[in-house]
């Protein structure tokens, strides 16, 4: 990921640039500096809206505008900007240059030392030499007493080293090969639904620490819940699905205490509410609510139609609240 990016000052005449309301430049530029984290590819439309610091629905406005108007390319769901690559070229790096640098001060050492630096370059070297060759016995004295300290202790002694090896380096590697089993269960369980780039998995160890059961809640709550995602996942430490796996979690064991059936599936215990629909604010502040959360969820699951857009809130937290559980037919739990 680059730090920066490349601006050319042609854009101040440039039309497609011109015909651009202020709002609309000033998304352009955020654009062009989200594409930047992502080596020229942008988030989703609700991760892209974040960092824009807009609001879903107006994000995504904004965005067609800038593909209208030839500045952002559409690939089937991939957006980017207008040949990233093209104007972003990587031939800059600073290898070669410090590779060149580095042979020209070699041939100015080698002058100097014709010039009558003999003596000194001699002595440099001496000290060099005198440090090889020390590291190297000191590396020599310690290979070499290894296996006299083994066969003094015994064999006792020496099992228990190996075991103490065997477990340190079990140790060592136990925590990359146990995420990366980790990884391949949530991308099994989401069906593809999240980004390359979502792999920090450290908020669904937080999850499992927090009582959550990896094969009973964090799986089964993925696999129902991701078809309906408008667009892969992009991390796992968002304000989702954290806070709604802990509910969903809280939820199952509460009814297995009750000693009720655990078959119950994430979308029958949830109810669809799209962004456009009155109910839509209302739903937004009992769910925040409930989950302590700062904001309500961003609209970016499809409804059951496939096309409409907004949330599969738990009918449970909903049915906290009278207006929503009149207007949208809630059935109220029996105490």
């Amino acid at each position: 990921m680059n730090s920066w990016f490349r601006y050319y000052h042609a854009a101040l005449d440039h039309p497609k640039v011109g015909k651009l309301t202020d709002a609309q430049f000033r998304t352009w530029v955020g654009v062009l500096c989200v594409a930047c984290r992502g080596d020229g590819e942008l988030p989703p439309i609700v991760d892209l809206a974040f960092s824009l610091r807009l609001p879903p629905k107006d994000a995504a406005r904004r965005i067609e505008a800038l593909v209208a108007a030839g500045l952002v390319d559409r690939d089937g769901e991939t957006l980017r900007p207008h040949n990233w690559d093209l104007r972003q070229f990587k031939s800059d790096g600073s290898t070669e240059r410090v590779k060149r640098f580095r042979a020209k001060q070699g041939s100015v050492a080698e002058t100097a030392d014709e010039a009558g630096k003999g003596l000194e370059d001699q002595t440099e070297r001496n000290v060099s030499v005198t440090a090889d060759e020390t590291a190297r016995d000191a590396e020599n004295d310690r290979v070499r007493n290894v296996p006299a300290t083994a066969e003094e202790t015994g064999p006792d002694s020496d099992s228990d080293s190996d075991t103490d090896s065997s477990s340190s380096a079990r140790a060592t590697r136990a925590p990359t090969s146990d995420d990366d089993e980790l990884r391949a269960k949530l991308r099994e369980a989401a069906k593809g639904r999240i980004r390359k780039t979502c792999v920090n998995v450290k908020p669904i160890r937080k999850l499992m620490a927090q009582g959550c059961d990896l094969e009973r809640d964090i799986l089964p709550f993925i696999a129902e819940t991701f078809p309906n995602l408008s667009g892969p996942l992009g991390t796992w430490g968002g304000k989702w699905p954290g806070p709604d796996i802990l509910v969903f979690s809280q939820e199952r064991r509460a009814a297995e205490a009750r000693g009720e059936s655990p078959g119950q599936t994430a979308r029958r215990e949830r109810i669809f509410v799209d962004v456009r629909s009155p109910e839509w604010a209302r739903a937004c502040e009992v769910d925040r609510r409930v989950k302590g959360v700062r904001s309500g969820p961003d609209p970016c699951m499809h409804g059951p139609d496939g096309k409409s857009v907004g949330w599969y809130f738990l009918a449970a937290t909903l049915a906290l609240d009278d207006v929503l559980t009149a207007k949208l037919g809630l059935k109220v739990a029996a105490e």
